[in-house]
């Protein structure tokens, strides 16, 4: 498992006494965190994601935490850069359409 993920389920499990309850709060199998960090089980996006959210990550490194899982998950290496291209270019998207909408002047971004 990428280090940045072995990082974030450690802090993740500190904040709880046991695995178990780690996993009951992320609603998976208590096997899981377990299998996760012995390189046995994959996490998925929604799981990175929610790990995130629940050690206080801001939303927007989150989403790319739960983005890079999705890409990491693809075996082949040319299908991984073209979906990290495509990622990279929607969230890049994503956050110019985000800071457009922010702005409250009149007539811009509306």
């Amino acid at each position: 498992m990428e280090t940045r993920l072995v990082c974030l389920l450690d802090r993740a499990r500190a904040m709880c006494k046991t695995d178990a309850e780690l996993a009951e709060r992320l609603g998976v199998p208590s096997t899981h965190p377990a299998q996760w960090r012995n390189g046995s089980k994959r996490m998925t996006a929604q799981t990175v994601g929610l790990l995130a959210d629940f050690v206080g990550i801001p939303p927007d490194d989150a989403r790319r935490m739960a983005l890079q899982a999705v890409v990491e998950g693809v075996r082949d290496p040319a299908k991984q850069s073209r979906l990290r291209k495509l990622l990279l270019g929607f969230t890049n998207a994503l956050r110019r359409r985000s800071s457009d909408l922010e702005d409250t002047r009149p007539g811009v971004g509306h």
